[in-house]
């Protein structure tokens, strides 16, 4: 079930393997629409369970010529790219590997850099470097997706962190915190400059979140996924009915 929503699109699935069928096939059918009146299609990618079995699937599309795809990272732990919680890693064994890409497309973030603030300035520099600005001055990534945290998080824009305050840097380093590694992220600026975002979540630990993210009224920096309402392009949230479907 599809419904349009002050804030998006809103999909409702069945269940999260409903989820990557429906977010594959969109992502893929955007792609092949762009790639018709584009040279290159630019791709951020997050990293999470659910977005990993819609980049598998996406990885078996016929139709995308892949080698027109530049690929970015929304978010990176600071790990080693062996670590299994590398999102690098995990796109790399699902999508990367799976399709024809060369080395020069793919743009990932250096987070196993010990100086992160380095490692956020060099990939804005990147940033700056291989993508089209908008009228803004901010880089425009053509597809960009996104999951949720169950204390509503997204990309690495945790509740009350400074990073969700950031209006000059495309791309900051975060702080690690209690059962939580540093990171660098993509901050609002440049996500919400995004063409179109997929915002991906399944399982009733989620609902909460996603209910106050949609809510009229509320916090963002309690709930810093509520800061997708204020997105310059498509926004399409694609949901469980555990996770919450329609508000109602």
């Amino acid at each position: 079930m599809t419904t349009s929503e002050p804030w998006g699109q809103l999909v409702t699935c069945e269940n999260a393997a409903e989820i990557a069928d429906v977010a594959a096939k969109r992502m893929a059918a955007l792609i092949e629409e762009k790639q018709r009146s584009q040279p290159l299609v630019s791709l951020a990618l997050s990293g999470g369970t659910t977005p990993r079995e819609t980049y598998a699937l996406l990885a078996t599309v016929k139709n995308v010529d892949w080698q027109r795809v530049l690929f970015f990272w929304v978010d990176e732990r600071a790990v080693p790219l062996t670590d299994p919680r590398s999102n690098y890693r995990m796109i790399d064994d699902v999508l990367l590997s799976k399709v024809p890409v060369r080395s020069d497309q793919v743009a990932r973030m250096r987070a196993e850099q010990l100086d992160l603030k380095d490692a956020a300035q060099r990939y804005e520099a990147i940033l700056r470097e291989r993508l089209a600005v908008s009228a803004t001055d901010v880089p425009l990534i053509d597809i960009l997706t996104l999951g949720v945290g169950a204390d509503g998080h997204t990309a690495s824009l945790f509740p009350y962190d400074a990073a969700l305050t950031e209006q000059e840097a495309l791309v900051v380093a975060v702080d690690p915190a209690p059962g939580r590694e540093a990171r660098l992220t993509l901050t609002f600026p440049m996500l919400l400059n995004a063409a179109n975002v997929f915002v991906i979540a399944s399982g009733a630990e989620k609902k909460a979140a996603l209910v106050r993210a949609w809510a009229t009224q509320g916090d963002e920096r309690e709930t810093p996924l509520r800061g997708l309402r204020n997105a310059r392009g498509t926004t399409t949230w694609i949901v469980d009915r555990a996770a919450g479907g329609s508000p109602g």
